[in-house]
């Protein structure tokens, strides 16, 4: 609901929230939400290298393999 409200620090502090939980059935999309919150901040850096350890957890995620190319060009 931030990063639909535009609110991405808020969206990221929520996602980092969740994933300090360690809840197994949520954390993927936790990881995939906050890459997505750091593309929105701008952080493009560590939101490589947050890919890069999702893609290693979740490497058959076909929508994370494309977006990993787009944040290659970044």
């Amino acid at each position: 609901m931030e990063i639909k409200a535009g609110n991405y620090d808020k969206a990221l502090e929520y996602y980092q929230e969740g994933i300090k939980k360690e809840d197994d059935t949520a954390m993927q999309d936790l990881l995939k939400g906050e890459i997505v919150a750091l593309e929105y901040t701008g952080d493009f850096s560590s939101a490589k290298e947050k890919m890069t350890e999702y893609l290693a957890k979740y490497p058959t995620d076909q929508a994370a393999l494309r977006e990993q190319t787009f944040l290659q060009t970044r």
